[in-house]
């Protein structure tokens, strides 16, 4: 008997397959289970982040993407930070 797959959900998104990877993130696909809009979702590793010591180069991250608003630049929707058992999460607009 075939079982539908299971989708990971994170807060109101579905989250589906990676379309990339770094050293210290994942970025997937996901959808928006209310609106069905397609999102990026970049899953940043905490441990390699408290690692290397990076939070403030995120954090100008977080700051410069804000500030971009350009056709061909994914826009920056919503930065979630969940709680410590969870990885800290970007999301991106996908055109």
């Amino acid at each position: 008997m075939n079982q539908p797959k299971i989708k990971r959900r994170v807060g109101k998104y579905e989250v589906g397959r990676t379309i990339g990877e770094g050293t210290f993130a994942k970025v997937k696909f996901a959808r928006n289970s209310k609106t069905s809009e397609p999102v990026a979702l970049k899953i940043l590793d905490k441990e390699k982040v408290l690692k290397h010591k990076i939070a403030e180069q995120i954090k100008r991250e977080i700051a410069t993407t804000k500030l971009i608003k350009h056709l061909n630049v994914v826009r920056l929707h919503k930065v979630s930070l969940y709680c410590e058992t969870k990885p800290p999460f970007l999301i991106f607009l996908v055109w």
